[in-house]
C-alpha cells in the first residue's frame, strides 16, 4: 500500500498521482484541503487495486463517475480544522471583548470572492468601521479588477506576514464586534480554522462561503447569532446578491448598540465553545481511515489534550 500526504510531498501530488504504477493500492490523505487542486483529474491516473481519498470538506463532485465508483473511495473528515484550532490556538493576545468597531476581517491570499467582499464593502462605506487585514496587492489576483477599494497591504499588530502563524489570534479580535470570516472557498462547504477561531475566541461572526455554509454548522450543534442577523443570505446562490445581503445584515448591526448586540449573543458563544471542545474530546467525526496516519493520529491527541481551554 502506497500512502500519500497532501502537504507532505515535494512536488505536485497530482503529477506523483498520474505516474504511479498501476494495480496499487493507493491512500490519499488530504484532510488539511477540500480538494488536490481545481485542475486534479482522477482519469488520468493508471487504472489501481483501490484508490482512498480523504479530503476535509463535504463532498467532492470529480469522483462521481460510474465507472470509479467500485474503485475509488472518498472518505470526509469535515472538522479537520477543528482539531488543528484546538491543538494549535494561541489565544494569549485576547483579553476581553471592547466592542468598538463593527468587525474585523483577516485575509491572507486574495481570493476572487475575498476581492468582491473588500471592493464591495469599500463600496458601501463599511471599511471605516472595521479592522481588516490585506496581505496581497496584486490587482490581477483571480482575473479581478477593483472598481472601489485601492489594494493595499493592511498589517495587525501580530505581524502575521513575517511570523506566518495563523494559529496565533492578534489583539485587535476584541476590538471588534463580529468577524467577517470569508473562508477559503465558496465552492462547496469546506469549514477552516478561520472560523473555529471565531468559535474558540467566542467571538460572533458572519461567514462569506458556500451556501448552506451556516446551516451546516447549525447540523454539526452549533447555535447561529439569530437574535441579531438574519440567515437568508444562507441560501443564496448567486455570489454578488448572497455578499450585498451580508452587507445588508452589517448595516443593520451598525445602527445599534455594540456592546448591548453583543450581550444578546454571549449565552451562544459560551455554549459554542463547549460544543467544540466537547467534540474534541470525543473525537466526534474522525473517518476510520485517518487513524491510519500517525500525523493525523498525533494530532487527535494533541487536540483533546488541550480540550479544556
Amino acid at each position: 500500500m502506497k500512502k500519500f500526504h497532501i502537504w507532505s510531498e515535494q512536488e505536485s501530488l497530482a503529477k506523483t498521482l498520474y505516474h504511479l504504477k498501476p494495480q496499487q493500492k493507493i491512500v490519499v490523505y488530504a484532510a488539511e484541503e477540500q480538494i488536490i487542486n481545481d485542475e486534479f483529474d482522477p482519469h488520468q491516473m493508471n487504472e489501481q487495486k483501490s484508490i482512498d481519498f480523504l479530503f476535509g470538506s463535504t463532498w467532492y463532485d470529480r469522483f462521481s463517475l460510474k465507472d470509479y465508483e467500485s474503485k475509488v473511495n472518498v472518505h470526509f473528515w469535515s472538522n479537520f480544522w477543528l482539531y488543528r484550532a484546538v491543538a494549535e490556538i494561541d489565544l494569549s493576545n485576547l483579553n476581553k471583548p471592547l466592542n468598538r468597531r463593527l468587525f474585523i476581517s483577516l485575509n491572507n491570499r486574495a481570493h476572487y470572492h475575498r476581492c468582491r467582499m473588500i471592493d464591495s464593502l469599500c463600496k458601501e462605506k463599511l471599511l471605516k468601521d472595521a479592522i481588516i487585514s490585506w496581505h496581497h496587492i496584486d490587482s490581477d489576483v483571480d482575473n479581478y479588477r477593483f472598481k472601489f477599494w485601492k489594494p493595499k497591504k493592511l498589517r495587525l499588530a501580530d505581524n502575521f506576514r513575517e511570523r506566518q502563524d495563523q494559529q496565533c489570534l492578534p489583539s485587535e479580535l476584541d476590538e471588534a464586534l463580529l468577524n467577517l470570516i470569508v473562508e477559503s472557498t465558496v465552492e462547496g462547504i469546506f469549514v477552516t480554522e478561520k472560523t473555529y477561531h471565531a468559535i474558540l475566541a467566542q467571538k460572533p461572526f458572519i461567514c462569506l462561503a458556500a451556501p448552506g455554509f451556516h446551516s451546516f454548522l447549525k447540523s454539526q450543534g452549533f447555535e447561529l447569532f439569530e437574535e441579531i442577523i438574519s440567515y437568508e443570505f444562507d441560501n443564496e446562490t448567486d455570489l454578488d446578491k448572497r455578499i450585498m445581503m451580508i452587507i445588508y445584515e452589517l448595516k443593520q448591526l451598525k445602527k445599534q448598540n455594540y456592546n448591548k448586540l453583543y450581550a444578546k449573543v454571549k449565552p451562544k458563544l459560551e455554549h459554542n465553545k463547549q460544543k467544540a471542545l466537547k467534540i474534541v474530546r470525543n473525537q466526534e467525526g474522525v473517518p476510520r481511515i485517518a487513524r491510519g496516519f500517525k500525523y493525523y493520529t498525533d494530532l487527535i491527541e494533541a487536540a483533546k489534550c488541550r480540550s479544556d481551554l
